[in-house]
């Protein structure tokens, strides 16, 4: 079992690090940021769904 601690704990590694992803690729897209608007919005959207699955499996290894 996890507890909603454990839980919040995972949420915010799993925020944090998306937010870390999002500022490389950022800095990376600099030179072209304001054509490359919906390129970064895609790419955002991608690394929220790695997110979500990092959490889940950090959730499911607590649970076990």
């Amino acid at each position: 079992m996890f507890t909603a601690q454990a839980q919040a704990q995972a949420q915010a590694q799993a925020q944090a690090q998306a937010q870390a992803q999002a500022q490389a690729i950022d800095s990376y897209l600099h030179p072209c940021r304001a054509r490359d608007l919906q390129f970064r919005a895609c790419t955002s959207k991608q690394l929220l769904a790695e997110s979500l699955k990092s959490w889940r499996r950090s959730i499911v290894s607590l649970e076990k």
